[in-house]
């Protein structure tokens, strides 16, 4: 029983394939680029022919390109002893990145530039899906696209919005055929970002002086009654009433000093305006 066991094992055991000597394994090559020689000609001259067409044909593609600083937020705060400055943290940077490539920045870029308007424009960057679709609409009679929302896609496609590295620098980059309408786009981009950050500073500017235009009125009424009294207090009493005395002209005093700061504030947040 052993022994024919022990013989199903040796029967059972494989030796390991040999490997093909080099020169066969070239034979075997040589002989297989005989056997099919033109169909690899007919490939390779296919092959060869498509990319030379393609390079002949081929629009050329340039890139615009805008970079901008995102500089950390000033934070003015209404205590007159505390004036702090935020730093420019990753998540605001972020943020910046995804309102640069927002619907709202690029309708008011093709708007700016007349795109949807530029018959150059929206067929240079409609892809052959997008042929098919206005072909498929002006046979049914039915607008799947207003042009603005179409030039809008196109701008989407060629628009790459990107920080650079972990610094406070957004790099926006614009591919188009044609080299200036690429740096147009890549700056419009960029300026109309400005202008929407300067634009929403401006009404908060504004904000603030309606506001402390308001406190300033109140607060130089307050000054004033203080002083008042306080004038009122030392002309009918002598100089036995000291405590009394010093309480207005704390008052009197820390209102003073209020309406200083505030004006001071009024002054700034005119300014930035």
């Amino acid at each position: 029983m052993l022994q024919s066991e022990n013989s199903r094992f040796v029967a059972s055991s494989k030796e390991p394939p040999e490997a093909i000597p080099a020169a066969e394994l070239v034979a075997l090559t040589l002989a297989f680029v005989r056997r099919n020689g033109r169909t690899i000609l007919v490939w390779l001259a296919i092959t060869m022919s498509a990319a030379i067409v393609y390079l002949l044909t081929a629009t050329p593609r340039f890139t615009g390109e805008a970079v901008l600083y995102i500089e950390a937020p000033k934070v003015r705060s209404l205590d007159p002893e505390r004036r702090t400055e935020n730093p420019t943290d990753s998540m605001t940077i972020e943020s910046q990145v995804e309102i640069l490539q927002s619907d709202a920045i690029v309708e008011a870029v093709v708007g700016k530039l007349g795109l949807a308007e530029d018959p150059s424009f929206v067929a240079g960057g409609r892809s052959f899906l997008g042929d098919v679709l206005s072909l498929f609409s002006s046979v049914t009679n039915r607008s799947i696209l207003s042009p603005t929302r179409q030039a809008m896609r196109i701008v989407h496609n060629n628009l790459g919005v990107v920080r650079s590295g972990l610094s406070a620098v957004i790099r926006v980059d614009y591919l188009d055929k044609d080299p200036e309408r690429a740096a147009r786009i890549a700056n419009a981009v960029a300026v109309t970002y400005v202008n929407s950050r300067v634009d929403a500073r401006r009404k908060a500017a504004e904000s603030a002086s309606a506001w402390l235009s308001d406190g300033l009125k109140e607060l130089q009424q307050k000054a004033a009654a203080a002083e008042g009294k306080l004038q009122e207090f030392r002309a009918k009493n002598d100089i036995s009433a000291q405590a009394t005395l010093s309480d207005l002209q704390a008052t009197a005093n820390t209102y003073r000093r209020l309406y200083d700061s505030s004006l001071e504030r009024y002054a700034e947040s005119v300014q930035q305006e």
